[in-house]
């Protein structure tokens, strides 16, 4: 079986979706777990933006499999060259970026949760059903950044806002037997 990397970007209102053959570098990136000070927020400001600030988050999945085993590694990265913000934004605003990092970090818990209890049919079927649920998890992990977003008016509705800190806090916290990145998943009963 060949390796697979995939990356899922999570822009506010936009996903990109890239994978290769070569392990994923995750250098450049802010692994989850670590609090985002605006220092991190390094990418260049698009001229004409409303927004204060902007959080570029993704999921990057690495696996690979030798005989029976599946061996992952999901991790939840934030990337500072390609998010940004503008002079004078407040801690507040930094809270509400940081909540898009933790709704990452709740999908790729998630997404840990479905790769562990998936039932695959056969060996052919185990790339294919990887990506169809990868690409499950994009489509409800952007869903929800942009729900975010548009409830709490990018945290202009402080009522809103709060409401959302609370909700993902308990997500995670409800999630959290799914916090360990790298998992292995055995895949014996396809030749019993």
């Amino acid at each position: 079986m060949r390796k697979l990397s995939l990356i899922l970007f999570i822009c506010v209102t936009s996903v990109l979706t890239s994978f290769g053959q070569d392990n994923t570098e995750l250098d450049d990136y802010i692994l989850w777990g670590k609090k985002l000070k605006w220092a991190d927020f390094q990418g260049e400001i698009p001229k004409n933006s409303k927004f204060d600030a902007l959080t570029h988050s993704a999921i990057s999945l690495n696996f690979d499999g030798a005989n029976i085993t599946l061996n992952f590694d999901i991790q939840t990265v934030f990337s500072p060259v390609d998010s940004w913000k503008k002079v004078g934004v407040n801690e507040y605003i930094l809270k509400h970026e940081q909540l898009h990092f933790d709704i990452t970090e709740y999908h790729s818990r998630l997404l840990r949760k479905k790769l562990k209890n998936h039932r695959f049919k056969n060996f052919a079927a185990v790339e294919k059903d990887i990506m169809r649920i990868f690409n499950e998890s994009s489509a409800a992990a952007n869903a929800m950044q942009v729900k975010y977003d548009e409830e709490t008016d990018h945290s202009i509705n402080k009522k809103k806002q709060a409401k959302w800190n609370t909700k993902v806090k308990k997500l995670l916290s409800k999630t959290s037997a799914h916090r360990k990145t790298a998992f292995k998943v055995s895949i014996a009963y396809i030749i019993n």
